[in-house]
């Protein structure tokens, strides 16, 4: 199975706190247990964040370097 990165993002203003390397790193980091389900939008929030699974796209014009992976974003 391969990792997927996950963005950790404040639940008031959507900002990107930080990013993992997988599910379990951050899961490890904040001792969450639905960081998963969050990333499949079948939970709102873990932990008192917003997590969504990421791209790594140099020269994203948003957030330094990473995405929102185009299956996790509304409307698109």
């Amino acid at each position: 199975m391969q990792r997927r990165k996950v963005v950790q993002m404040d639940m008031n203003n959507h900002k990107v706190l930080r990013v993992y390397d997988s599910i379990f790193e951050a899961q490890q980091a904040f001792g969450c247990t639905h960081v998963s389900l969050c990333c499949r939008r079948k939970r709102h929030s873990d932990g008192g964040y917003l997590w969504r699974y990421a791209e790594v796209l140099p020269g994203d014009p948003g957030t330094p370097g990473y995405r929102f992976h185009k299956n996790q974003v509304k409307g698109k």
